[in-house]
């Protein structure tokens, strides 16, 4: 919290107009030492700042996110269980829906690397461009 202390006599001329000017001065330091305490032990990447995006005549929207999941013994679409046989049939129908959607492949550490392999030909052989491997931080 701020506090700005006034040297002005009341009577003074220009005493009501500093008043004023100080008073929004003083609100706009209060809310930017909010802000700061709000982020204080919060890594950078984990703070979320709200922006007031201008609009535009033609906005771009955000692309569709296909989640392949990847275990030792099963694979996954979006949450759906699928057969090994059975992934680019799947991956087909939905690059004809979604051609322009990104595939995060999210496979556990154990799934060795070749089967990981396999499985991004298979992503782009159904059609799929943007292909992306999620991972965690160490943290």
């Amino acid at each position: 919290m701020f506090s700005v202390v006034l040297g002005c006599g009341s009577d003074a001329p220009e005493s009501s107009k500093l008043e004023g000017q100080l008073d929004r001065i003083e609100a706009r330091l209060d809310r930017i030492d909010d802000r700061l305490r709000s982020l204080q032990g919060t890594d950078a990447s984990d703070a979320t700042f709200r922006v007031n995006l201008p609009k535009a005549a033609a906005a771009t929207p955000a692309l569709p996110r296909i989640a392949v999941n990847v275990t030792a013994s099963q694979l996954f679409i979006n949450g759906d269980a699928v057969a090994s046989v059975a992934l680019r049939a799947q991956l087909e129908e939905l690059v004809a829906t979604s051609p322009d959607a990104s595939v995060v492949i999210q496979a556990d550490a154990s799934v060795e690397h070749g089967r990981v392999v396999e499985i991004m030909d298979t992503i782009k052989e159904a059609g799929f461009t943007r292909i992306a491997i999620a991972t965690r931080s160490d943290d």
